[in-house]
């Protein structure tokens, strides 16, 4: 049984939802130095 999930689209999706969850917590959460950092790992 093939599963349907197993697509570099799925694959896409969920590393974009894993960051927008992570990217969300930080900004709210985090200090500037530790957003600055964040952002520049994102971007790297």
């Amino acid at each position: 049984m093939k599963l349907p999930f197993r697509t570099y689209t799925a694959y896409s999706i969920g590393c974009a939802v894993v960051w927008a969850v992570i990217l969300a917590v930080v900004a709210a959460e985090g200090s500037k130095d530790t957003r600055h950092s964040l952002i520049l790992i994102f971007l790297g």
